[in-house]
């Protein structure tokens, strides 16, 4: 049930990225409301795209069906392209190189959970190390120049742990920048382009619902 919440809150966390990133895939886009993209390859999935990104002329992007299921797109010149199947990864971040994102795995993870890299086709994953058997981490964002990543940390045993960690790309070096103690972590979204800030999801609600009426919130690199 938790981990379905919190796939659930980086759904929306994604969106919110999106949407002050300015990434979207039209001006109109909004988190109810993506903006339609149309496949050009028959027997592609009806379901509408979600939160996009442009990264060299090329838009790449989830869709997602019933049961919270999400695969990867590519749209080039107004083809279209699946990247990964139903229900393997989850996006979050992209490297700041585009060549790679951090994903979370589907299917049933062994505790903790922990997500990866994925390359930007959908191929060559490589988990992130655990190094704390009791801390769950999923990957959401890059720091500007890659040598660190924003993670969403909760310990089942211990609600005191639940923080937004920063940690280096294998896992090491964990240290909890902003804490909240409790079932429900904050989403950590984007570092300022001279990494010194961050940006954060912060919900208003408890499970099962906590990613609406929420907000966005800054903090310093050290807490």
């Amino acid at each position: 049930m938790l981990r379905s919440v919190m796939v659930r809150v980086l759904v929306i966390a994604v969106f919110a990225l999106v949407l002050v990133s300015g990434c979207t895939t039209s001006p109109a886009a909004s988190p109810s409301m993506p903006a339609p993209v149309q496949p050009t390859k028959p027997g592609a999935p009806s379901a509408s795209p979600e939160s996009g990104i442009v990264i060299n002329g090329k838009l790449l992007y989830d869709r997602t069906t019933a049961g919270d299921v999400h695969a990867i797109y590519l749209l080039e010149n107004g083809v279209e392209k699946q990247l990964t199947q139903p229900g393997a990864y989850q996006r979050s971040g992209l490297a700041p190189d585009s060549r790679s994102l951090l994903v979370l795995p589907g299917g049933e993870i062994p505790p903790p959970l922990a997500g990866g890299v994925l390359g930007i086709d959908g191929t060559g994953y490589r988990a992130i190390p655990s190094h704390d058997d009791a801390l769950n981490l999923i990957p959401c964002c890059w720091s500007p120049d890659a040598s660190g990543i924003l993670f969403m940390g909760w310990d089942e045993s211990d609600p005191s742990r639940t923080a937004i960690y920063s940690g280096a790309p294998d896992g090491t070096d964990l240290v909890p920048v902003v804490s909240r103690s409790g079932r429900l972590a904050d989403v950590p979204l984007e570092y300022s382009p001279d990494g010194t800030m961050i940006l954060f999801y912060r919900s208003a609600h408890p499970d099962p619902d906590p990613h609406t009426g929420g907000s966005l919130w800054v903090a310093g690199v050290d807490g």
